[in-house]
């Protein structure tokens, strides 16, 4: 009997076609998912009003799913401003210990990250929302770190372009 096998990877990849970004979105060249627009904003905003702006715009908190989005990501908001830190959809608000990207789907520990060390630590039971780190020390900077929701940081939205309009 034939089988036939389907690479949804690979197919993801080519029915996708970059269309033009919104106003002050711009594709990474380097991605799998090359039909997403990505803009950092230096504006500090909590995780949920983070999340807000990003939804007013067509999409969500960026989600950095593999070390070439990740390390676009993090020269994106690097060239916006290197000092800061910057929220991006993954947080542990429903269940403590089990971070969910911002389209639902839940990280496991199989697949890509880039935890500080000694990251996420979930400090005083109160730290549930990720964001780049901004330390000077090299060790830790631009990896990921859970902070409190409510801090105030940049953050990186990401849009499928035409979703915006």
């Amino acid at each position: 009997m034939p089988f036939c096998y389907w690479n949804w990877d690979i197919l993801d990849t080519y029915l996708v076609s970059p269309g033009p970004c919104p106003v002050g979105y711009t594709h990474s060249e380097w991605s799998p998912w090359p039909g997403i627009c990505y803009k950092a904003f230096n504006t500090p905003k909590t995780f949920s009003e983070s999340a807000e702006t990003c939804v007013k715009d067509g999409g969500t908190l960026a989600i950095p799913r593999d070390a070439n989005t990740n390390d676009f990501l993090i020269k994106l908001k690097n060239t916006v401003d290197h000092t800061s830190t910057y929220w991006f959809g993954l947080d542990d608000r429903h269940m403590e210990g089990s971070f969910e990207w911002a389209d639902g789907t839940r990280l496991y520990g199989h697949q890509f990250d880039f935890w500080a060390p000694g990251e996420p630590n979930d400090f005083n039971n109160f730290e549930d929302c990720v964001h780049y780190e901004a330390s000077q020390d090299p060790e830790f900077a631009n990896k990921w770190d859970d902070g409190s929701c409510d801090t105030t940081a940049g953050f990186i939205c990401e849009v499928i372009p035409g979703s915006a309009e």
